[in-house]
């Protein structure tokens, strides 16, 4: 397992369900919350987050997830 897999998991563990709850909070919609969920952290994959301390992955994290749920909103409120 290389070392962005280990922190992808471990961020998954410590921070998922938070993730998931507020996107469900939100989005009042199970499949839209696992799809910002999925979504939240393959951004993550693409960020250089090693060196983040835990509070700020978690801050992060939340912040792309209210974003994506605006985003997903927004989309809902076009089609």
């Amino acid at each position: 397992m290389t070392e962005q897999e280990c922190f992808l998991r471990n961020a998954m563990a410590d921070h998922g369900d938070a993730v998931y709850r507020l996107a469900l909070c939100r989005l009042q919609n199970t499949a839209d919350a696992e799809d910002v969920y999925q979504d939240v952290f393959l951004r993550l994959l693409g960020q250089n987050a090693g060196a983040w301390d835990s509070e700020h992955l978690k801050a992060w994290l939340l912040r792309t997830a209210l974003n994506r749920c605006t985003d997903v909103r927004r989309f809902r409120l076009r089609r």
